[in-house]
């Protein structure tokens, strides 16, 4: 991934982050602050394959808030930050996270970094923008009017189609990505409150296999990335920042291995 390409992303997301400051109603959920955008967690800099591509609903703000990323708009910061993420990171989420990775993948994939090498593993989200407090906790607070709902999954969608998607397309174009690995929400109806909104009852995913473990939902099957490209893709209902303890995720996501 070049950083010109970086660059582009990064621009778009600043774009996207002034159509929710610039709303009323939606700017106290970023408490009025203008976070920094997170393009990706472990990008990679070079030519080299990404083998798992994990998405959750958007970065926690501490991530900034504590300095995990650079608190300024600078694009160049953020891309010496953000491609070499995983030698500092945010280890209260991804301590659980590489654990599922690591379980999802039979041992063979991970974040690398702390985490150690192997084949890689990125982190992307459906919103780069951090919020103020958990996503779904803002947007299901009782305050919150069945409108603003509406215009917040809008604006999370609009993101995906500018972001997500076309950044997914260029790992599996460039990056040979073979598979991904969505957290916190399972077809048609399981996972967080905000992911069964935003990605409405899967109708871009062909599920192929599917079941519970530990009280946790999972599956398998194809996403529909283009009109062309339908990618390999595994889901979680839950993620780690339920309240889910990690051996439960672990057992779910062990029916996700892709075997021998």
């Amino acid at each position: 991934m070049k950083f010109e390409v970086f660059q582009v992303l990064f621009s778009a997301a600043l774009e996207r982050r002034q159509h929710y400051l610039s709303d009323p109603s939606l700017a106290p959920w970023f408490k009025n602050t203008a976070l920094p955008p997170i393009i990706g967690f472990g990008l990679p800099a070079d030519e080299a394959p990404v083998h798992l591509v994990t998405i959750a609903l958007n970065p926690s703000d501490r991530e900034v808030t504590e300095g995990f990323v650079p608190k300024s708009d600078d694009a160049k910061s953020h891309w010496d930050r953000q491609t070499g993420y995983f030698t500092r990171p945010y280890r209260t989420w991804f301590d659980k996270a590489e654990r599922i990775v690591r379980t999802a993948s039979g041992g063979e994939v991970s974040y690398g970094g702390v985490y150690g090498t192997g084949r890689r593993c990125v982190h992307l989200d459906v919103s780069p923008l951090p919020t103020a407090g958990k996503f779904d906790t803002v947007f299901d607070a009782s305050e919150r009017t069945p409108e603003e709902r509406a215009r917040a999954i809008d604006l999370l969608k609009r993101e995906s189609d500018e972001l997500l998607r076309p950044l997914v397309r260029l790992l599996v174009e460039e990056h040979q990505l073979p598979r991904v690995l969505i957290m916190g929400y399972c077809p048609p109806d399981g996972g967080s409150a905000t992911m069964k909104r935003f990605w409405g009852r899967g109708a871009e995913f062909k599920v192929r296999d599917f079941g519970a473990e530990a009280g946790t939902r999972w599956a398998v099957g194809a996403w529909a990335i283009g009109t062309s490209l339908q990618l390999p893709v595994a889901f979680l209902s839950k993620g780690p920042s339920s309240q889910a303890g990690i051996g439960d995720l672990e057992q779910a996501a062990s029916r996700l291995s892709p075997g021998p």
